[in-house]
């Protein structure tokens, strides 16, 4: 462990200046100084000395140029000129921050990076569409399968009974139906032929489709109307065997039934279409929620848009920006232009109001 601490401390006496001598940056400050009052070469001499401490100081080799060419010495200006280009292209730099490192050695890293959040942002947008799609996919189910049906089903019910009542049958004082000998064989009738097979299919649907119900209980007007068929089959054999003494149960057929089917069935509709509408614009743009990463360090690097715009736009031209989105050119290409005009359109408007937050 001692050895560790000494090795550290060796080290950190090894990287420190020493005493008197000045540094690549007061160098810099000192010829650039020499420079303002005409002394070009003594600046000349500072900037070496600059560059002696710290050869990769793009700062010394640019201010030797500006030397140089004050000087007339052109060629020898392009040179300094030259060194500081290819070292700023060779170390990343962050806003104030320079990092020490080469080109060749971060770019293969930030690519698996980039590649690494890629395949998260593809695993999380291709998870949250297969949600979507599972989702959707009950919805149709629940819709065609059973509240679409039964909605349909209960609706012709009870319309064709309210039209029958107000020709067939009567309450007595007891509140039950009665009916006279002609108008019970044709109620029987009705029963055998129209009612009870569309009583029969609204319990089957309740039976076999019940694990696409909304509720996780079945509503009351379902268990009625299962109630109100049952006792009908039991009816209905007796009427085979001739006795027609008892026509209508009693529990009635639930008007309650077609108020609830018709409740589900606009709720399931209304997701249904807000669904397919989400599915297809998912389709079409990215998300905005998307729309910050493609702003980063990262990209920059690979795809610099100060270095691809400068190539084709000028100040006081005018641009349009089609598919702005975030508004990563657009917003870089109105300093460029300045003075100038750009205009910024997307086909998303929860992205239009982003570039007024965007920070460059």
């Amino acid at each position: 462990m001692m050895r560790l601490w000494l090795i550290i401390l060796l080290a950190m006496l090894l990287n420190m200046p020493v005493l008197g001598q000045h540094t690549a940056s007061e160098w810099i400050a000192r010829g650039n100084e020499l420079f303002q009052y005409g002394k070009y070469n003594e600046s000349l001499q500072a900037f070496d000395k600059a560059i002696e401490l710290d050869s990769n100081s793009e700062l010394a080799w640019n201010s030797k140029g500006n030397v140089f060419d004050a000087m007339g010495k052109y060629d020898q200006a392009i040179t300094s000129f030259d060194n500081a280009r290819q070292i700023k292209n060779d170390f990343l730099t962050f806003g104030p921050i320079k990092l020490r490192i080469p080109t060749w050695i971060i770019v293969p890293f930030i690519t698996v990076l980039i590649a690494i959040f890629g395949y998260f942002i593809t695993y999380f947008i291709n998870n949250r569409l297969s949600k979507r799609n599972a989702k959707l996919e009950r919805v149709n189910r629940q819709l065609s399968e059973l509240y679409g049906p039964l909605y349909a089903l209960a609706h012709i019910s009870n319309s064709l009974f309210h039209d029958l009542s107000k020709k067939l049958l009567k309450k007595g004082k007891d509140g039950d139906w009665e009916f006279e000998d002609v108008e019970r064989k044709e109620w029987i009738l009705w029963m055998q032929t129209v009612f009870m097979p569309i009583n029969l299919n609204i319990y089957k649907l309740i039976r076999t489709k019940a694990d696409l119900l909304i509720e996780n209980d079945l509503d009351q007007s379902l268990l009625d109307v299962c109630i109100h068929v049952g006792e009908y089959k039991a009816m209905l054999k007796k009427w085979k065997e001739g006795d027609t003494s008892v026509v209508t149960p009693t529990k009635e057929f639930p008007d309650e039934l077609s108020k609830y089917a018709q409740k589900c069935f606009r709720k399931l509709k209304k997701e249904q279409e807000e669904l397919i509408g989400r599915h297809r614009e998912g389709r079409r743009i990215c998300p905005s929620w998307l729309a910050a990463t493609l702003d980063n360090p990262f990209r920059r690097l690979i795809h610099n848009p100060n270095k691809i715009l400068s190539e084709y736009i000028k100040s006081g031209q005018v641009v349009l920006d089609l598919g702005c989105g975030y508004g990563i050119v657009g917003i870089l290409a109105a300093k460029i232009l300045s003075p100038g005009m750009v205009t910024m359109v997307d086909i998303d408007i929860d992205q239009l109001g982003l570039p007024e937050k965007m920070q460059f």
